[in-house]
């Protein structure tokens, strides 16, 4: 009996010994297990974050893409019309050569188009040019435009080109240099064509008159001024 009695008093703290241990145990372990579980949401937390913040860029990168497409569309569709405009533009102006001398179908194909692109790079009214052109030389058809050889179509009488390019070319130049300057425009020319020195382009005092009646009949009767606009518009929009 003493021996039973001994044997409980030895392993009754050994029992308790390890229930003590299993409950601290088991305190110990369920704020590591909190612990745990909280630094599981944080990371959880963390990769939704993440994966919202991929969601809002590729939808940033998505619209600035779209974005880019339509610019680049809206420019090339932009492009193309102002293509269109001034191949109709030299259509037009081509007809009114022909119509107006039709002489001058011998060496319309030479005139026109450089005449258009130089008119429209310069800031020039193609108007004007035409009108100009028309009276000098009706196109290089008539006075010193007889003359092949020269390719002089605005009247300039000691001057020999190699090419009607050559002769819009020097005219443009000498317009820009010589007449539009200081505030001058084609309109003040037509009221009294003169170099800055005061030279004047032409002895005819009648030249501005004329010069301007077929300037605005060449307005009103094509669609030369209208479709000029248009390429200028649109050339502003691309800038």
């Amino acid at each position: 009996m003493k021996k039973i009695n001994l044997l409980r008093l030895t392993l009754l703290p050994i029992c308790l010994a390890i229930i003590f241990g299993a409950i601290k145990a088991s305190e110990n372990y369920h704020p590591r297990s909190l612990e745990h579980s909280t630094l599981l949401q944080q990371d959880s937390n963390k990769i939704i974050e993440k994966k919202i913040e991929q969601e809002i860029k590729q939808e940033i990168d998505t619209a600035s893409l779209n974005e880019t497409d339509s610019s680049y569309n809206n420019k090339k569709s932009l492009l193309l019309k102002r293509d269109s405009i001034r191949q109709e533009l030299i259509k037009e102006t081509k007809e009114y050569i022909l119509k107006t001398v039709p002489k001058a179908k011998s060496n319309v194909e030479m005139v026109v188009e450089p005449m258009v692109e130089h008119a429209l790079g310069n800031n020039i009214e193609l108007s004007f040019m035409l009108a100009q052109a028309q009276i000098e030389t009706a196109f290089g058809t008539a006075g010193i435009g007889r003359a092949n050889s020269k390719k002089s179509m605005f009247g300039v009488m000691k001057r020999t080109y190699e090419t009607y390019e050559d002769c819009i070319l020097h005219y443009i130049v000498n317009l820009k240099k010589n007449y539009l300057v200081n505030g001058r425009t084609i309109h003040h020319l037509m009221k009294n064509y003169v170099t800055v020195s005061g030279y004047r382009y032409a002895g005819d005092r009648s030249y501005e008159s004329k010069v301007k009646r077929l300037y605005l009949h060449i307005k009103s009767k094509t669609k030369i001024d209208s479709l000029e606009d248009e390429y200028r518009k649109i050339e502003k929009l691309l800038s």
